[in-house]
Order: C-alpha cells, then structure tokens, then sequence
C-alpha cells in the first residue's frame, strides 16, 4: 500500500493538485515517520517530490537525500526501487 499511496501521490502532484496530494499523505496510515524500509522508498520520494512543488526546496531535498541514504546500500542496481531513479 505505501507503494500505490506514493504513485496516487507523484501523479497529483504532477496534474497541479497539491492540496490533494497532501490531503493524500495527511490522511494515510503511515504518520510521519516512515519506516527504514524499501517498500516505503517510493511514498518518501514522492512527499519530496510534493514538497519541492509547494516550494519547499530545502525540506524536499532532505527527503530525497534520505531516499538516497536508504537504497545505497542496496547497490547501484537499485536506484530505480524509487521508482523514477536518481
């Protein structure tokens, strides 16, 4: 499930609908702090992704180096377990 919540969420973002796919992340079951896991790589880099859109560069870049943080150690084989890579 947080794979899809990550796809709902990089798709509203990139029609403009940033207040839904806050709403999105706000409403899901996860909370804030989402688990070392790669299943969750995905919803991580898309709340990146949403903040940069609302112009929140600094907060977006950290989640994207978080992303990053948590699929190196899996090889360079794997930068696309974000789903659109590095």
């Amino acid at each position: 499930m947080p794979n899809a919540l990550g796809w709902l969420v990089r798709a509203l973002v990139e029609r403009g609908e940033l207040d839904a796919a806050e709403e999105a992340l706000r409403e899901s079951p996860f909370g804030e702090e989402l688990p070392n896991m790669l299943t969750f790589t995905n919803l991580l880099h898309a709340h990146g992704q949403l903040l940069v859109a609302q112009g929140k560069t600094r907060e977006g870049l950290e989640l994207f180096l978080e992303v990053r943080r948590r699929i190196e150690p899996l090889g360079p084989d794997n930068v696309n377990a974000v789903g659109s890579g590095f």
